[in-house]
């Protein structure tokens, strides 16, 4: 059986009191609920949240070295992220971090 689309509004969006509107609005308030439920769990065990890493950063290396890391990197086949990404993780595997 075909379901039918929800129902939307002028912007594609879908219209406020819609069965998909409602939803979402419970989901979202469900989700800062929890969020609310582990950061008093956080706070009553004396604990510290964990950090989210989104997996990018700025990095100031100075001229010298970044121009010796992008040389090496184009010297090798690979951008400069990859070569740092890597130069990263043998650092750590060689530390057993």
């Amino acid at each position: 059986m075909k379901q039918s689309a929800p129902a939307r509004g002028r912007s594609g969006a879908p219209k406020k009191n819609s069965t998909l509107s409602r939803a979402v609005l419970e989901l979202v308030a469900d989700f800062h609920g929890a969020v609310d439920d582990y950061l008093a769990l956080c706070e009553r065990e004396g604990d510290a949240p964990e950090v989210a890493y989104k997996g990018s950063l700025n990095v100031r290396l100075g001229g010298d070295l970044h121009k010796r890391a992008a040389v090496y990197a184009m010297t090798h086949q690979q951008s400069l992220n990859s070569f740092i990404e890597d130069a990263v993780r043998d650092k750590l595997t060689a530390a057993g971090a």
